[in-house]
């Protein structure tokens, strides 16, 4: 049913009937995704991120009839067809799918897992969620789970990463808040360090602060 669906999602009603003979789970990502979870458009959207674990790469091919795919390559993304052959690397290959029946640019996302658990795949296994707690679904589209999309988006701060944290942060329960609250210092830490920073170890992201559950 998509009666009880407010304006505004009509991309993602686009993009649901596109991946609908996909035979693998896949989700919405982005900004997309945290306004799935706070149940109306937040903000304007130029394109839709979808995320298929990297194990899942071969559905793309064999299920996707009709799309064209396009792998995205180097700093600037830029596009040739997707090679045969060649495998997709979570993290850093992305794939943008081609269709007259896609209102906006639609790319593809890989994302790593072990099991049943999602993980994040930069070299950070201890960031992992069951898969069953890392995807939701609000009006038949599958989405990732708020907190696995802010874990991504803390580190880059850009001002829509701002907006979506703001648009979510009062959907988010206790449990949520904790996960996120330590994804994002093992992530903000780490890159601290990276970066030379003698206080690392101690260093706090501006949002653990606002994390922390009140109730």
């Amino acid at each position: 049913m998509t009666d009880s669906i407010p304006p505004g999602f009509e991309p993602l009603l686009a993009i649901r009937s596109l991946l609908s003979s996909l035979t693998v789970p896949w989700w919405i990502s982005g900004g997309w995704a945290i306004d799935l979870a706070a149940g109306r458009p937040t903000r304007p959207h130029g394109d839709i991120d979808v995320v298929l674990l990297e194990r899942d790469e071969h559905a793309l091919r064999t299920d996707l009839l009709g799309v064209e795919l396009l792998l995205m390559t180097g700093p600037g993304h830029g596009e040739q067809l997707w090679p045969p052959g060649r495998r997709l690397v979570a993290g850093s290959d992305r794939v943008r799918l081609r269709s007259p029946r896609l209102p906006l640019p639609c790319e593809v996302l890989l994302e790593a897992a072990v099991g049943s658990r999602w993980v994040y795949h930069r070299g950070q296994s201890a960031i992992n969620l069951p898969l069953s707690e890392a995807g939701r679904e609000r009006y038949g589209i599958p989405f990732l789970a708020p907190e696995v999309v802010l874990v991504t988006k803390a580190v880059f701060m850009r001002h829509k990463d701002e907006q979506d944290f703001e648009a979510v942060l009062p959907f988010l329960d206790a449990r949520q808040r904790q996960w996120l609250r330590d994804g994002i210092t093992r992530r903000w830490r780490s890159a601290r360090r990276r970066a030379g920073d003698p206080g690392a170890e101690t260093s706090e992201h501006p949002w653990t602060a606002r994390l922390i559950d009140t109730d």
